[in-house]
């Protein structure tokens, strides 16, 4: 862990605290969202963040790490469905189809 302050040396019966140097470090997520960081010249910088618009892996500006498809989350067929539709508007499409098929106004599938 590094230090966030600086500290002087004691001059006879005074302690000076000063805030240390510091730069800001641009992150970049897959989507091209960007995320600026302020940390200490003293600090170690990682080459990841977490992007700070969509929570998705963020690099380091001209970081030659790629990010590697196992990395990326892969969205389910279900979480792709809730994009689209509430819960409260696929209930009512279930319960449609549902009064379909018990109309005889479409055919059961039978697997």
């Amino acid at each position: 862990m590094t230090d966030l302050f600086a500290y002087d040396d004691f001059d006879d019966d005074e302690f000076t605290i000063r805030p240390s140097e510091r730069l800001q470090v641009e992150f970049f997520c897959e989507d091209g969202h960007k995320t600026n960081v302020m940390m200490s010249t003293n600090a170690e910088i990682p080459n990841e963040w977490v992007c700070e618009t969509c929570s998705k892996k963020a690099r380091l500006k001209n970081s030659e790490i790629p990010i590697s498809e196992s990395e990326v989350p892969k969205a389910s067929h279900w979480d792709k469905i809730l994009q689209r539709r509430s819960l409260d508007e696929l209930e009512v499409m279930l319960q449609e189809q549902i009064k379909l098929i018990r109309s005889g106004k479409i055919a059961k599938v039978h697997t």
